[in-house]
């Protein structure tokens, strides 16, 4: 019993980092696994993006299937795309979930007021 480890998760892999650039500017990063014991591990490949929401600046990484740094770049935009927008709705959940989205009664009523009155609200 002493002998087992108290939460062994597994093995821990080893990636050599090669990093890829394009004239467009989109990074690709290849992650090439080192001396992993048992079965051959695949080369991932991972992009990186940034999403705006309002005034932030959100940076985030996907992985994009592919087996070659020429298939990455050609996969970068659509996985770009579908990872940001994933990150936009569970973003936008939680700002509803939250109460930070909600318009007030209060806050439409000085919204007219500024448009009837020329910006000052009064």
């Amino acid at each position: 019993m002493a002998d087992e480890a108290a939460g062994e998760v597994g093995a821990v892999v080893v990636y050599a980092v090669s990093q890829f650039v394009d004239t467009a500017g989109r990074e690709v990063t290849r992650l090439c696994p080192v001396d992993h014991p048992g079965e051959p591990l695949p080369v991932r490949f991972r992009g990186k993006g940034v999403l705006v929401a309002g005034q932030a600046q959100v940076p985030f990484m996907f992985e994009i299937p592919a087996e070659s740094v020429a298939e990455a770049f050609a996969g970068y935009d659509a996985c770009r795309d579908e990872t940001g927008e994933k990150l936009g709705c569970e973003m936008r959940k939680a700002a509803l979930a939250s109460g930070v989205g909600r318009v007030t009664k209060i806050d439409e009523f000085r919204a007219q007021r500024m448009k009837r009155f020329g910006g000052n609200g009064g």
